[in-house]
């Protein structure tokens, strides 16, 4: 169960960075939601 936990947070880590990153380029400030 804790690595599943570990996962889904580096998961969402990581498309939140790529959501941050696609947002600047957008000039969308929604993204970083």
């Amino acid at each position: 169960m804790r690595g599943m936990a570990e996962r889904f947070s580096f998961a969402t880590n990581t498309a939140a960075r790529q959501g941050d990153l696609e947002g600047r380029r957008s000039g969308d400030g929604r993204a970083k939601l």
